[in-house]
């Protein structure tokens, strides 16, 4: 196998976002291109494969990764935007995936879910379709299909789900940001579960502003879950967090407002500084920034200064992605074709971001160990290329 390589010696150790090692990309007999982003300081740099594409539907927007199979691989499913479809695409455990797999979801569909929502071990699709004003609710079959939707009329303009038990009856239940003609406005729409991949009618409570999406943890420790919600601002400083606390029974009360970067987005809730209590990171559209809230414990946040990206950025994902036991973040950069990677210094604080280039305009990112070597890759959803492009990390 034929390798191009290019050294960092100025350290940042940053090689865990996307691993996957040179053995098992050998066995393929594969030429690979190594994109190498350096940073200031450290001893490393980041190492990832040339971005390999896979093609999906029109106008891929969310994307996911799970086993959907049930065969130990991770596979990706993506919204496409194009065609009101949803495409899976079979992971084969070596870093590469299948062809797309397509069918009909509801019209105009945006954002996804993956998870289990009626205990019986399979991946289970949630999409959310912002027209429509619904969201749509798809049992999976445990072997990258799924059955016929249920639908769940919500307000107008509903943005992204999560699923999460708020009421702690061991049912998962379904949140969906969306306008609510009873409340008059911006609300958090909750769906209780009723164990059976079915759910109630939404619940939704107010929450301000024009939140997009929300984050799920006990931020106050009382073990009852509470929501935290990215709310969009288009002039500073209007864009905020919300941290509404959980009764335990599927309520939540009124919303403690902290600053964010101007077009706060998405929201990621994960323990960055190790005293086992979750923060949050957001990522700032208009902004072109990140910003990170650090729990001071009981629920409440010490701000921090905005990281500028200087790209117009999509959603976040959080994980350890250099190996090095502290928690790091990955934003997708619309319009930049890059993935901005901020390494964490373990405190609470993120370094400056390093630039993953791609060829195409990534929406989404998502990351996951595509090729089971233990490191995590990375995988993009290309809106204007109709493709989805892997990067297996080369640590």
């Amino acid at each position: 196998m034929k390798t191009s390589r290019s050294r960092c010696s100025v350290g940042l150790d940053l090689s865990a976002f996307v691993r996957s090692s040179l053995a098992a990309q050998g066995a393929f007999g594969l030429a690979l291109t190594v994109l190498t982003a350096c940073g200031s300081g450290g001893n490393g740099g980041l190492q990832f494969s040339q971005p390999k594409s896979f093609g999906s539907g029109p106008a891929p927007l969310a994307i996911a990764t799970a086993d959907i199979n049930g065969d130990g691989n991770l596979d990706l499913a993506v919204t496409n935007s194009g065609n009101d479809t949803a495409s899976v695409l079979l992971g084969t455990g070596d870093g590469t995936f299948q062809g797309a797999r397509s069918f009909a979801v509801g019209f105009a569909v945006t954002h996804l879910v993956l998870a289990d929502l009626n205990g019986d071990g399979r991946v289970d699709l949630v999409t959310v379709h912002p027209t429509g004003g619904n969201a749509e609710v798809q049992l999976g079959n445990g072997d990258g299909t799924f059955q016929a939707a249920d639908n769940y009329p919500l307000g107008d303009r509903p943005s992204t789900a999560a699923v999460a038990d708020v009421n702690k009856d061991g049912k998962p239940d379904l949140l969906v940001v969306a306008d609510s003609a009873t409340l008059q406005g911006r609300a958090i729409h909750v769906l209780l579960g009723n164990g059976d991949g079915t759910f109630q009618s939404t619940r939704p409570f107010a929450s301000g502003a024009y939140p997009f999406q929300v984050a799920v943890a006990d931020f106050n420790g009382d073990g009852n879950p509470d929501v935290a919600s990215a709310v969009i601002g288009f002039t500073a400083p209007t864009s905020d967090f919300r941290v509404h606390f959980g009764n335990g029974d599927g309520t939540f009360q009124d919303p403690r407002i902290y600053l964010a970067g101007l077009g706060a987005w998405y929201v990621a809730a994960v323990d960055l500084n190790g005293d086992n209590k979750p923060d949050l990171v957001t990522s700032n559209y208009w902004g072109q920034s990140a910003s990170v809230l650090i729990n001071k414990g009981d629920g409440t946040f010490r701000e921090q200064p905005p990281i500028a990206l200087g790209n117009l950025s999509f959603n976040v994902v959080t994980g350890d992605f250099n190996g090095d036991g502290r928690v790091d973040a990955a934003i997708a950069n619309r319009f930049s074709q890059s993935v901005s990677m901020l390494l964490g210094n373990g405190d609470g604080t993120l370094r400056a971001p390093r630039n993953l280039a791609l060829g195409t305009d990534p929406s989404f990112v998502a990351a996951g160990d595509f090729d089971k070597d233990g490191n995590v890759d990375v995988a993009t959803s290309n809106v204007s290329t109709n493709n989805v492009e892997v990067l297996l990390n080369l640590r």
